[in-house]
């Protein structure tokens, strides 16, 4: 029975814009609220950290998230939320979430997300959505917070519009999301206010994106340039208290595949990104006044063959990594 269990919690699953829309997803980061197994915690309702089963949230990802296949490094130090993402929730066809340790593309992880996002079908194609939630009776508790409080409410609003088309096999889309977190806590609202000053209760997300792809018989391939800023309440694990800083995400790149006509031929998928996560502190004249920033730049080339039941595949990769911090 216990087994029966193990297997249940580490067993594929997959979530469809459909299911999204029925559990009242409002954020991105809301979706892991819905996996089996996976545990959830957050400092003010915004800021979500997740972890498959078996591991702690808190810190690094336990997990790889990539999303059309691109993998998407978006943690900070200390913080891990999905919410840093700029992707419309609209956007989303279906999520695959893996509980079981996998090596993709050469990145070995303990377990895997996989977000699928619809590309436009029509010459021309308009999406919007507007969410608005409001949770009260204690949906927490939160980090930080006194475990019995009665009553810690999360609300705010997300708001978003995609704009696209296609011309035979050619296709691009751009989108924006904006969305805004109101604290009410009073304890959240002393923490917040002892730096940032009693008008600092708001946390602010902007978040535009743009893609081009084209989707041929053998060849498929998918440019994207995306970016995220959050004026937010950012909480070093060291200062244990909260920093008004502005975090900002971006990142560019493309993803390309291609298939031979016959299956003794390889297969090939290469894909690039350069992403950017910054903490800037001094747009807040935070105390301490400090700035965070890593650059990475990937390149990756995969062959494949299958010949039936066997597969044989080599990859290799390329990377850089810059840090700075003041």
């Amino acid at each position: 029975m216990i087994a029966a269990a193990c297997a249940l919690l580490l067993a594929t699953q997959t979530l469809t814009a459909a299911d999204l829309e029925r559990a009242g997803v409002v954020r991105l980061g809301d979706l892991f609220r819905l996996a089996d197994g996976w545990t959830t915690s957050s400092i003010e309702g915004f800021t979500i950290d997740a972890a498959p089963p078996g591991f702690e949230d808190g810190g690094a990802p336990a997990y790889a998230l990539y999303i059309d296949g691109v993998f998407e490094e978006f943690a900070i130090p200390g913080d891990s939320s999905p919410n840093r993402l700029p992707i419309p929730v609209e956007s989303i066809d279906h999520v695959t979430i893996d509980a079981r340790p996998a090596v993709v593309r050469g990145r070995f992880a303990p377990a895997v997300i996989d977000i699928a996002t619809r590309r436009p079908e029509k010459r021309g194609s308009l999406r919007a959505r507007h969410a608005a939630g409001s949770e009260a009776g204690d949906p927490g508790p939160f980090q930080f917070t006194d475990e019995k409080a009665s009553n810690v409410e999360r609300f705010g609003f997300e708001s978003s519009a995609t704009l696209g088309g296609r011309r035979k096999s050619f296709w691009s889309d751009a989108s924006i999301v904006r969305a805004r977190h109101y604290a009410s806590d009073e304890a959240i609202l002393a923490r917040w206010s002892a730096p940032g000053g009693g008008d600092f209760h708001v946390i602010e997300k902007e978040a535009p994106s743009f893609r081009l792809g084209v989707d041929a018989p053998r060849v498929t391939f998918m440019g994207f340039a995306r970016a995220s800023t959050i004026d937010e309440a950012y909480f070093p694990p060291a200062l244990a208290r909260e920093v008004p800083v502005e975090s900002s995400f971006e990142t560019w790149g493309g993803r390309a595949e291609w298939r031979p006509e016959t299956s003794r031929a390889p297969s090939f998928d290469a894909a690039f990104t350069s992403t950017t996560n910054e903490i800037d502190a001094s747009e807040r004249r935070a105390d301490p006044a400090f700035d965070w920033k890593k650059t990475s730049k990937v390149a990756d080339l995969t062959a494949r063959v299958e010949r039936g039941e066997r597969v044989a595949q080599l990859g290799v990769r390329a990377s850089r990594q810059e840090v700075e911090a003041g």
